[in-house]
């Protein structure tokens, strides 16, 4: 029989579980001694380690779909932050249910816009917990960090072959309809698919309990969002009004 049917060493899920502290002091080290705040971009450094660290699981996990391979980095996730797992859990929800609702979109983009908002917040994985779970503000350094969250999550995605697809929308996910995002993006360049996303997860931030803040009701929620003139499209807002009131929610 061939050697290849059977690698001396095969990753499984656990695998990646037990080996994952140890990767994240490494990165939690890397920001320390590469990260330089004001400058543009990240450290190569960091890149380096993710491959580093994903490519052979992408390799051994390559069989699973993107449900399963989901599960797993939100397993990672939760070893780093319980509580931004469970916000992306509430955004992949909330997002489909807009977008489903909405009569939009076919089976292929709903499945594309549950996933997109699963894994948005994937690359916290590998933002310093003291960062995600600050109670007193951050310092420039650290909101710059913070800020890479959405190119972290492209990084670790773009890895595996069945997240490839989401992992683009990911990086559109703080942007607004004014221009104004994290990388300035022009509308007429946006996915009308991550609007479900920006506005769930948007959402989701203001009805739930942070470390920084309490939760909004939905309807001071809602309130906030449309008070942040330019965020996202008249339109989301309308469908996110429609399904809080089909559900009595404001």
């Amino acid at each position: 029989m061939s050697l290849e049917k059977f690698p001396h060493f095969v990753h499984s899920k656990q695998q990646i579980i037990n080996e994952f502290p140890e990767f994240i002091d490494k990165i939690c080290q890397l920001w320390k001694t590469e990260f330089i705040p004001g400058k543009k971009g990240y450290p190569k450094k960091i890149k380096e380690e993710i491959e580093s660290f994903f490519k052979p699981f992408a390799k051994s996990f390559s069989h699973l779909t993107i449900e399963q391979i989901s599960q797993i980095l939100i397993n990672l996730l939760t070893l780093n932050s319980p509580e931004y797992a469970q916000h992306c859990q509430r955004t992949a929800n909330l997002a489909y249910q807009l977008a489903l609702n909405s009569g939009m979109f076919d089976s292929e983009d709903l499945t594309d816009i549950y996933y997109t908002g699963l894994l948005h917040d994937i690359g916290k994985m590998i933002i310093p917990r003291k960062i995600l779970e600050s109670k007193n503000g951050l310092s420039i350094e650290e909101k710059d960090i913070l800020r890479l969250h959405t190119i972290m999550s492209f990084l670790i995605l773009n890895i595996f072959p069945q997240t490839k697809r989401v992992a683009k929308l990911i990086l559109f996910h703080h942007e607004r309809e004014d221009g104004n995002g994290q990388f300035k993006v022009e509308k007429t360049n946006i996915d009308p698919k991550i609007w479900f996303i920006i506005i769930a997860d948007y959402f989701d931030a203001m009805s739930s309990q942070r470390p920084y803040k309490k939760p909004l009701t939905a309807e001071k929620s809602l309130e906030e969002i449309i008070k942040d003139n330019g965020a996202v499209p008249k339109s989301t807002l309308n469908h996110m009004e429609f399904f809080l009131k089909k559900r009595n929610l404001i």
